[in-house]
């Protein structure tokens, strides 16, 4: 994860294995993949995370339903 700082990003995806036990261990306090749960989500954003991904969110979508999904989160 260090060779990540290396690279000019401004946000960076965590694969959900990283958050799955952070409620229970704080070792796992990372972002945001893989949000299920709402005690997940009040976590993260305490933690001052404003964005993440999950089934809390909406189940895997074929391509033309997930644009259609996202279309109602798009900003103008």
């Amino acid at each position: 994860m260090s060779y990540l700082r290396k690279f000019s990003t401004n946000e960076i995806k965590i694969d959900r294995s990283f958050i799955l036990g952070m409620l229970d261990d704080p070792e796992d306090e990372m972002i945001a993949e893989g949000v299920e749960h709402r005690a997940t989500e009040e976590k993260l954003i305490a933690m001052g995370c404003d964005m993440g991904q999950g089934f809390l969110y909406s189940p895997a979508l074929p391509l033309g339903e997930a644009l259609d999904w996202a279309a109602c989160y798009a900003h103008p």
